[in-house]
């Protein structure tokens, strides 16, 4: 089973579904989980609310495109001096909230957590409080380095991590064996991981 938090249109969601894997598709712009529903209908669960600390509602930054939506306030003024400076948030929508482990709760531990949200993610890792098998993080640097620091570093609390990372949408992993968790961190505020600028970082509890 996979967890596909910030689904959006459904790509990863195609992909997991064609491993043969149940998916749990998490999305909250309506624009894109009805697109969801009209592609997959029951081949999928899918939850239109946010994930985060809490249950709570929150406000969604609606971008022109889906992509870029994003709960993070800091991260979209961020993106809109550097690197998106041509686009705008120029709506916002109230989101019901939910967490990963209120997910778990009801579905079951994931074999695999994809987590793509957009600056949100160390929000969503804080609505978990146990390890899972396998998950992945969506990354921008340099402009979101502290996120991905404090993502690492509470699932590092959960338990023994080891992490690889794949750049852009390469689909291959990066280094040629994994890094601890401490390992990790260090490695990620490193030139060499800042100029692949995009990508995600997967993470395994061992």
């Amino acid at each position: 089973m996979c967890f596909d938090v910030g689904a959006n249109k459904g790509n990863r969601t195609e992909i997991f579904l064609e491993l043969g894997a149940k998916v749990v598709a998490v999305e909250p712009q309506q624009e894109c989980y009805l697109h969801l529903q009209e592609k997959f209908g029951d081949k999928i669960n899918l939850i239109t609310k946010g994930l985060g600390e809490k249950e709570s509602t929150e406000k969604l930054y609606v971008s022109g495109s889906t992509l870029i939506s994003s709960f993070s306030k800091s991260h979209v003024d961020m993106m809109q001096e550097e690197r998106f400076k041509g686009a705008n948030w120029n709506k916002t929508v109230e989101i019901q909230m939910t967490t990963l482990d209120n997910l778990i709760k009801q579905f079951g531990v994931p074999d695999f957590c994809k987590i793509d949200v957009e600056g949100y993610e160390y929000d969503v890792l804080k609505g978990l409080s146990q390890p899972l098998k396998a998950l992945s993080l969506e990354y921008i640097v340099p402009e979101n380095t502290q996120v991905l620091v404090d993502c690492l570093t509470h699932l590092n609390k959960l338990g023994n991590i080891e992490c690889n990372f794949s750049y852009g949408e390469s689909m291959q992993l990066n280094l040629p064996t994994w890094k601890n968790g401490k390992d990790m961190v260090d490695y990620i505020q490193t030139d060499d991981f800042t100029v692949t600028s995009y990508g995600d970082v997967y993470i395994k509890f061992v």
